[in-house]
């Protein structure tokens, strides 16, 4: 690992994605949740105090003591609930949080990449966006980089913000700096000069450009850095 980097290595294959599909749907009952299928039965009563949409066949679900955990589409738990935070699976891991830092794991709620970093998205293309806080003479300083699947470091940590990986790019900003996009080993491909950037996806990313007014909208850019899409929206969200 890189010096002074936490590392939370597995050197192990990362768990597949389940492909599952639950035609169930989150709702809200008087301030609990449950989950109602298609024809509007209410399939899992309403009985946690959040709940995410189902992904890879399990739902992240908040007991009322606070813990999350996973549920499967009968409503059992196959995580119990135990995490601080969780998020819905994506490309095989659950991003959870324990003791204050977050970390992935896999369908039977073991952890693959133990929990290490302040904060993680979930996977993208095969990488995660992580953050590392650092105590220093003057506070404490955090950058955001990227993993990849084992939990291993591809981008070094060094931007106050990112973007998640999407069609090989992630959306990134420097100190001092607009946003750009660099590639899956940190490279520079589209030049930093975007006020905002959201990822990629379907080949077109949004981005926040300032006119000679001064007054910035929304557009879209595809891969080569070409507007398609001119900025005149006010908000703008991945394809």
């Amino acid at each position: 690992g890189a010096k002074g980097l936490p590392s939370a290595v597995n050197p192990a294959e990362p768990p597949k994605p389940v492909v599952e599909h639950v035609a169930l749907f989150a709702v809200s009952v008087n301030g609990k949740w449950g989950f109602r299928d298609v024809a509007g039965n209410m399939v899992i009563p309403p009985k946690f105090a959040s709940a995410f949409p189902f992904a890879e066949g399990l739902a992240a679900v908040r007991d009322e003591k606070g813990g999350w955990g996973y549920i499967n589409k009968d409503g059992v738990y196959a995580i119990k609930p135990q995490f601080a935070a969780a998020a819905p699976f994506r490309e095989g891991m659950g991003i959870v949080e324990e003791g204050g830092k977050f970390g992935a794991v896999d369908h039977t709620g073991k952890f693959f990449i133990k929990p290490t970093f302040a904060a993680m998205s979930e996977f993208y293309d095969g990488y995660a966006a992580v953050l590392f806080t650092q105590s220093t003479m003057g506070g404490i300083a955090t950058a955001w980089g990227f993993v990849d699947k084992h939990g291993a470091w591809t981008i070094q940590p060094q931007f106050p913000a990112v973007t998640v990986f999407g069609d090989g790019l992630a959306g990134v900003r420097k100190i001092g700096q607009l946003f750009g996009y660099v590639d899956t080993n940190g490279n520079q491909i589209i030049p930093a000069k975007y006020i905002e950037a959201g990822p990629f996806s379907e080949g077109l990313a949004p981005v926040k450009v300032a006119n000679q007014q001064g007054i910035a909208h929304w557009g879209y850019i595809d891969k080569n850095d070409k507007m398609v899409i001119p900025a005149q929206f006010q908000v703008a969200t991945p394809f």
